[in-house]
């Protein structure tokens, strides 16, 4: 019997994200240059994002979404630079975060993420040829041929690293950190 890895981003299965892919993948918008994504609610009243020994903060809770939209316009690949800039709750989270992802053949992805305020969740996807604007709102397969696992582990990657350059670093982290490093891994 084996293990299902089925992902949690659930607008990746979205209708709407389905359309984007197609005409993506029709190169209707000519050559991909930039991506810009804002997702924001205000959440900051909800304990469980503000308690950093909870794996709070916005990076893991909202971040993930533009991240993974990002990764499904560009692709998997892993970007070549990788920038962050983030506002920080009293408790010690991240409250508010702009990230931006080089990728090869000068492609960029600016991204922003807020628990502080209200911000329409949308995206623009600029190409040569035009661009769209979009809002963000089982079978027995090892993986979803929508998001795999690897790309899966490429969008946790780059928030791991967003989280460290505003300066999130939770329990778990050190703990794992220890841990790989007494395996040799």
């Amino acid at each position: 019997m084996g293990m299902n890895a089925a992902e949690g981003f659930w607008t990746r299965f979205f209708p709407v994200s389905e359309q984007i892919r197609t005409m993506l993948g029709q190169k209707s918008l000519g050559d991909l240059k930039v991506l810009q994504a804002q997702l924001g609610f205000q959440m900051d009243h909800i304990p469980r994002l503000v308690d950093k020994k909870l794996g709070g903060g916005v990076v893991l809770d909202l971040g993930c979404y533009v991240v993974q939209f990002a990764s499904m316009v560009f692709g998997p690949e892993k970007p070549k630079s990788i920038v962050a800039s983030g506002l920080l709750h009293d408790t010690g989270v991240d409250e508010t975060v702009a990230i931006i992802l080089n990728y090869s053949g000068n492609r960029q992805a600016v991204l922003n993420c807020t628990m502080m305020v209200n911000l329409p969740g949308e995206a623009i996807i600029g190409g040569t040829e035009g661009n769209i604007q979009e809002l963000l709102t089982a079978d027995d397969l090892k993986e979803s041929p929508i998001m795999p696992l690897h790309e899966s582990e490429s969008v946790a990657t780059i928030m791991d690293e967003v989280r460290k350059q505003v300066g999130v670093i939770y329990e778990q982290d050190t703990v794992q950190n220890k841990q790989s490093n007494e395996t040799g891994k």
